[in-house]
């Protein structure tokens, strides 16, 4: 599923450290790098100059991915960032867009920014949200990427809703990027007594059974779990427990309708986890 990837830009430190993500991806097929110009913030003369400092900063990073052999395209937009991401996504065919996170705040909420939100919100693509932490080198303060290995440990959550399952069937094409390694996880969020959760719980346990044996017979390394908690909390917990890669995960799960493109639970774990987030539509 990572035929063709969109990374926006907008050629700042931070933006130019996600990059390195970019680099990272085994069996990308096409990179799309995006720059849009602000109409809100710039005149019209204002975005020539903009365009032509574009362009350069723009041959740089395709320089950049020649010498790993993977092809490479730029475009220039003009707009409201987000929507022209979007936009370009759906003209190019993506397959998923690259987009980054900053570190986490005193309240345990990562910042996002308000482009990845709301690319987040809008999109009907998947979208791989990285990870950067602030790390202190000879008294300078840099950023430092979190995607080392990408796909070297996936935790896929799952709901069995008609959503999980197509995000299943996505993830699966990691398989041909190297991807060997998964944990699935069902959270049990209902229940308004013990005895109703463990039924729902040993319900879980035997569809995740069914779903690890298909796995499994794809030639996957799975392991399955089942908790009970509040889902976004449960998940990001327990990726951390087995230190995993990449948290992966539907858009939307039950009782979502269409027109809501991510669900809470989707969002909280974009929003909460200290590792890449890959949200599937």
């Amino acid at each position: 599923m990572l035929e063709k990837v969109v990374f926006p830009t907008d050629f700042s430190t931070y933006a130019q450290a996600v990059f390195e993500c970019v680099k990272d991806l085994r069996g990308v097929g096409e990179v799309i790098l995006v720059n849009v110009i602000d109409s809100r913030k710039y005149s019209s003369s204002s975005v020539e100059i903009l365009t032509i400092r574009a362009r350069a900063e723009l041959a740089k990073l395709e320089k950049t991915l020649e010498e790993t052999k993977v092809p490479v395209r730029s475009l220039i937009k003009v707009g409201i960032p987000s929507q022209e991401i979007v936009k370009t996504a759906d003209e190019v065919d993506a397959s998923v867009i690259l987009m980054g996170a900053r570190g986490l705040s005193l309240f345990r909420e990562v910042l996002l920014g308000s482009t990845t939100s709301d690319v987040m919100r809008q999109s009907k693509r998947p979208i791989l949200i990285t990870r950067l932490k602030l790390i202190e080198k000879s008294g300078k303060v840099e950023w430092e990427k979190v995607c080392q290995d990408l796909l070297g440990k996936i935790l896929f959550a799952t709901d069995f809703s008609e959503p999980s399952q197509r995000a299943l069937g996505l993830l699966k094409k990691l398989r041909a990027n190297g991807a060997e390694e998964m944990v699935l996880v069902h959270v049990v969020d209902r229940g308004e007594t013990e005895e109703e959760a463990g039924k729902l719980r040993e319900a879980a346990e035997k569809e995740l059974k069914t779903v690890e044996d298909g796995l499994h017979a794809d030639g996957w390394h799975v392991k399955s779990i089942v908790t009970v908690g509040v889902a976004s909390k449960e998940i990001t917990s327990l990726a951390d427990a087995e230190n995993a890669s990449l948290i992966a995960l539907g858009a939307c799960g039950k009782g979502l309708i269409d027109r809501l493109l991510v669900g809470s639970t989707a969002e909280a774990v974009a929003r909460r986890a200290d590792r890449p987030v890959l949200i599937l539509r």
